[in-house]
């Protein structure tokens, strides 16, 4: 017999100041979701974002509780993670990175190693009133460099355009004592950017008529989700991680050899306006 009724289930979201936002800093430039961001803690590398939004999950108790684990699992995709660089001139070249090609996969467990597959460690979740009260919280971030080297051209090509779309399903479950996973109830999000960028005395400045960054609830439902490429996971929600994952393709794609992550090009894209460096 279960210890949980399924059909109870519940989530609470909060997630009003959760805003897609850009932040230029020093080196790098920042795609967040504005609530529990700080660039200079970004910059100094002291913190993680502070959390962008959160989830709670209850769950109404009907029997024994022993050797139950409760918590969310989280399932991310990339859908895309692109980052386009151009020169000063059109004979400077461009330089385009896609990182997304880098994923050795693009629909991964979104955990630590440390608390695997939960989303969240210590107290994440606790008898209230009868029920099982899960906690959740997230805030996605990108960060890319200002500008890299063209190695063909020898020179600095700087940021224009960056392509960051990736999707998320934060699934209310449980480990039971046969040690299988039950789940009973979800949400699917998603964070979205896509930005282009013009140079003024120096600095990245976001082209505003032609960008958009957001953060987008998509669905919730109950019981697990239905899509097909998420069931082996959530069926065995285990490694590689997905943070992990990206921030590998990222090294990969910025810092290594041309080819499919890297590719430069003698002529800057055509879509770069020539109002780009001023």
């Amino acid at each position: 017999m279960s210890a949980i009724n399924g059909a109870g289930a519940k989530i609470d979201l909060s997630y009003a100041e959760a805003k897609g936002d850009v932040a230029v800093g020093k080196r790098s430039v920042y795609f967040h979701l504005t609530k529990g961001f700080n660039l200079s803690l970004a910059e100094d590398k002291t913190a993680e974002p502070g959390f962008a939004f959160t989830g709670t999950g209850f769950l109404p108790i009907v029997g024994d509780l022993t050797n139950w684990n409760f918590g969310f699992v989280q399932i991310a995709k990339m859908n895309s993670g692109r980052a386009f660089y151009a020169g000063r001139k059109k004979s400077e070249g461009g330089v385009g990175v896609f990182f997304d090609n880098a994923m050795t996969s693009k629909v991964l467990l979104d955990s630590l190693d440390t608390r695997s597959p939960w989303t969240v460690g210590v107290d994440r979740w606790k008898v209230e009133s009868g029920q099982i009260k899960c906690v959740t919280a997230d805030h996605p971030a990108l960060k890319v460099p200002r500008e890299v080297r063209n190695a063909g051209r020898n020179v600095q090509n700087f940021l224009f355009h960056v392509l960051d779309d990736r999707e998320f399903w934060s699934v209310l479950g449980a480990r039971n004592p046969t040690d299988k996973m039950e789940y009973y109830a979800y949400f699917h999000w998603q964070v979205s950017h896509n930005v282009k960028f013009n140079w003024v005395n120096g600095e990245p400045v976001v082209d505003k008529n032609n960008s958009r960054s957001t953060y987008s609830m998509l669905e919730k439902g109950k019981g697990a989700p239905t899509s097909g490429e998420l069931k082996s996971l959530l069926d065995n929600p285990d490694q590689p991680q997905f943070n992990k994952a990206s921030e590998d393709a990222m090294i990969k794609a910025f810092w290594g050899a041309r080819g499919a992550n890297r590719v430069e090009v003698d002529e800057s894209y055509m879509n770069v306006p020539r109002t780009f460096w001023t």
